[in-house]
């Protein structure tokens, strides 16, 4: 996992196999947090093992105290997830990962989000050099205009 402090290895589903839930006795912040459920049921998914798919209150039944109600998660420095691994569980249809609403999550609201913020600062930027560079040509020509007036007299 990617949880600060953590290792796991997960190796490759045989068919009609699924990634344990966490027990009693397993459960943790890190392997209850919806980070883990999110990443472990896209890798279930990617390895097309769609039918062994569990749903977020199965999977989370026995982690108590330590059930998910946030992203509060600490991560290693190496983890950059992206916003469908940071879903809620219970928002997915069915309170199941779905590929097609994660899809929906990179194709529409990352780009959305990253674009409006750096667009509105691009364009400031270029708004705000503009306007600079405007007022030094006029000082300049008003400047100029001047001297040359002050040449004649």
């Amino acid at each position: 996992m990617v949880c600060e402090g953590s290792a796991h290895t997960l190796e490759q589903l045989l068919p009609e196999h699924h990634y344990n839930r966490p027990s009693k006795s397993t459960a943790s912040e890190c392997s209850c947090s919806w980070a883990a459920y999110n990443l472990l049921m896209a890798c279930t998914a990617c390895q097309g093992q769609p039918n062994s798919i569990q749903r977020w209150p199965y999977w989370s039944r026995d982690c108590g105290p330590f059930a998910s109600n946030a992203m509060s998660l600490r991560f290693s420095k190496v983890a950059d997830l992206s916003p469908w691994a940071q879903a809620n569980p219970a928002q997915w249809i069915g309170g199941m990962f779905s590929e097609d609403q994660a899809q929906g999550f990179v194709q529409n609201e990352l780009p959305g989000s990253k674009r409006t913020a750096s667009m509105g600062a691009i364009t400031g930027g270029v708004v705000a050099a503009c306007a600079v560079i405007f007022l030094a040509v006029s000082v300049f020509w008003y400047l100029r205009q001047k001297k040359l007036l002050w040449g004649r007299a």
